[in-house]
């Protein structure tokens, strides 16, 4: 199984976001614009612990946090404890939803696609859950963002196979060329609705320079333009459901 298991590492997803204010806010952004105002149902497909949800949680009658992890889970019941009535966690499989057909208006996979080899299943499985003309908030890490493109050049960037590399706490962290997400995704049958450059400015001397709110704000402006150019680390997509499917 290549989605990541952190109940076997034993490690807690909440304490590597507690020193990351800028790329956290950075991504509340990118969920406010990209996400309807309001909706019935919400599925946050390996949603942790429940930063994102908690953010937007407000805007739903009821949402659904799947994630692989126990762990993540039991911590989900305490950060998120003011909203659990609306509510549902779920421990469960990305590449196997356990929903019926179009059962949700809405869905968010986030920071979930550089942990899978196969992340075509798990974009099918978003689109067989969502009802007709259902919203789909996709994030994936950037394999040719400006950095990567500065050290490895020309032919790396052509290259739309996805990019690998090892880290401490994950095991295989997938970076993926966009233009082989955006190839998938539209063979499932997605529309592009609209697309972000997330954490554009992310670098430790800026953040101490202009701190995370500010950073965040400065990067809110340039989301939209930046995605153009694929400039960022985190490339967002809107995806709709063809009403025709």
């Amino acid at each position: 199984m290549d989605i990541a298991d952190y109940d076997s590492t034993n490690y807690n997803y909440e304490e590597y976001w507690q020193n990351r204010q800028y790329e956290h806010l950075a991504e509340v952004v990118a969920l406010r614009k990209l996400l309807p105002e309001k909706g019935a149902s919400l599925l946050d497909i390996g949603g942790g612990y429940g930063r994102n949800l908690k953010e937007v949680i407000k805007n739903y009658h009821h949402a659904t946090l799947l994630d692989y992890s126990a762990q993540n889970l039991d911590r989900a019941k305490s950060f998120l404890k003011e909203d659990l009535e609306k509510i549902t966690l779920i421990k469960g499989d990305a590449y196997k939803l356990p929903f019926l057909d179009e059962s949700f208006d809405v869905a968010m996979m986030i920071r979930v696609t550089h942990h899978l080899e196969n992340p075509e299943i798990a974009i099918k499985e978003a689109y067989r859950v969502l009802k007709s003309n259902g919203v789909f908030v996709l994030e994936f890490a950037n394999k040719i963002h400006f950095k990567a493109r500065i050290k490895n050049g020309r032919n790396f960037c052509k290259n739309i196979s996805p990019h690998s590399q090892l880290t401490k706490d994950s095991g295989v962290f997938l970076n993926w060329h966009p233009k082989k997400i955006e190839e998938i995704v539209k063979s499932v049958g997605f529309i592009v609705d609209e697309k972000l450059s997330v954490s554009n400015l992310r670098s430790q001397t800026l953040k101490k320079v202009f701190g995370d709110h500010t950073l965040a704000i400065l990067d809110s402006l340039v989301m939209k333009p930046a995605s153009n150019f694929y400039f960022g680390p985190s490339i967002w997509l809107k995806l709709i459901k063809s009403p025709s499917s």
